[in-house]
């Protein structure tokens, strides 16, 4: 049996009996929009099932080294993590979500950063909050030689619009205004411990806390928060959960919810949210479903960011 199947079935189940239950979703009347959406539903889980699998297993010494092609953030902040070192490990999340993961190139451009001049002088978390100037003086510097070399590394789909450029916008501004933001409360360990204070250590309240906190980080939107605080509680490295889908303020989630429920709706963040809890799903794994279902109603396609 295909190893989605059965994940596939209980989420049609599922949906049909939300369906019986407050009416009929109007974006996946046909069987076409109904298979392609909960096909871009499996994948999402999916996504979370690697990365729990991936953290289980014992993971190479060369996912941490930045002179390795098959050096990987995610990987290396596992290995952090499992260390104990929280700053490292949320440093290289953060790094894996500014930059993203290239179609071609993959983490080459958080390799080129993270790696500094050589063995020894990389840039790791202490290093870049104990001198940010000079990692801008540095990142300044590289950025002009490596474009003048045309080996510049690339950004990610989701972050293309992003420039290492020393700009009020660019990467070195960017990661200046993230270590002010953690280096407010102390470090990373203690920014999340203030926010689960605030909130009693109510999962969702915290993670909303610091979303909103999180508007102080450069060219860190919507999606960018999101998928970095979700990445962080994937690997334990918060114990913090969306607690709703963030869409309302989204362009492509928003879009899907829209196609899937109607147009006519004030909101469509409760919605969702209620969807996903009736599907059992995390409320990211309905965010990615309907930001790439919106891309392909009626036929499913793969998409990888």
């Amino acid at each position: 049996m295909n190893s989605r199947e059965p994940l596939r079935a209980r989420l049609l189940g599922d949906l049909e009996s939300y369906e019986q239950q407050h009416g009929a979703l109007p974006g996946i009347r046909t069987n076409a929009c109904r298979e392609a959406f909960v096909e871009q539903l499996v994948d999402g889980i999916r996504r979370i099932q690697f990365i729990n699998a991936t953290a289980a297993r014992k993971i190479s010494p060369i996912r941490q080294s930045v002179s390795d092609p098959a050096f990987d953030p995610v990987r290396a902040a596992m290995r952090f993590k499992a260390a104990g070192n929280i700053d490292e490990a949320c440093w290289l999340v953060f790094l894996s979500i500014h930059c993203g993961k290239h179609g071609s190139q993959g983490w080459k451009l958080v390799r080129d950063l993270y790696g500094g001049e050589d063995s020894g002088s990389e840039w790791t978390w202490k290093a870049v909050a104990a001198g940010i100037g000079s990692f801008r003086a540095w990142l300044s510097t590289k950025n002009r030689s490596w474009t003048a070399a045309g080996t510049r590394a690339k950004f990610g789909n989701h972050r293309k619009y992003e420039t290492l450029r020393d700009t009020a916008n660019g990467t070195g501004a960017v990661v200046e205004s993230y270590v002010n933001w953690v280096g407010r409360a102390g470090g990373h360990q203690a920014l999340f411990d203030e926010a689960l204070a605030l909130v009693e250590g109510d999962e969702h309240e915290a993670f909303d806390r610091l979303y909103r906190s999180m508007r102080s980080v450069r060219r860190f939107g919507r999606l960018a928060k999101f998928d970095y605080l979700c990445m962080l509680g994937k690997l334990e490295l918060a114990p913090i959960s969306p607690g709703h889908p963030y869409i309302d303020s989204a362009t492509g989630p928003l879009a899907g919810a829209k196609l899937l429920m109607g147009a006519n709706l004030r909101t469509y963040d409760a919605p969702a949210a209620r969807l996903s809890l009736a599907l059992n799903i995390p409320m990211q794994v309905m965010e990615d479903a309907l930001c790439n279902w919106e891309k392909s109603p009626r036929l499913y396609r793969p998409f990888r960011g």
